[in-house]
């Protein structure tokens, strides 16, 4: 069966840039981050907040609600899925998002979130 859409390569969006934070904390985000079907890649979440509580990602398909992947509350790696896996350094206010061999169902707009104490 002739699919026109396996004409060009498969590419993933992993991230759109979505303001998120308070008074308290502000959050900084990759504007974008585009990989293709297979590769590996890395989202990076940096934050201001000194009374920090914890760090949760978040993915959003789309049409769908944002779904909570992991909560990060101190210097630690997690990993949920085979192939996702987050990371926080608190010392420089900095968690990455890592996606090993994206798939299309892998597609949506990935956000981090920061909670203050």
């Amino acid at each position: 069966m002739w699919r026109p859409w396996q004409l060009f390569p498969r590419l993933l969006l992993l991230l759109v840039n979505i303001p998120w934070g308070s008074c308290q904390a502000e959050v900084h985000q990759n504007l974008s981050a585009v990989t293709r079907e297979g590769q590996n890649g890395s989202i990076s979440c940096h934050y201001t907040a000194s009374n920090f509580w914890n760090l949760q990602w978040f993915r959003q398909l789309p049409g769908g609600q944002p779904v909570s992947l992991l909560i990060l509350v101190s210097d630690e790696k997690q990993t949920k899925e085979p192939n996702l896996t987050a990371e926080l350094d608190k010392g420089k206010r900095l968690s990455s998002l890592h996606i090993r061999e994206s798939q299309l169902g892998d597609a949506a707009t990935y956000f981090c979130a920061v909670a203050t104490q």
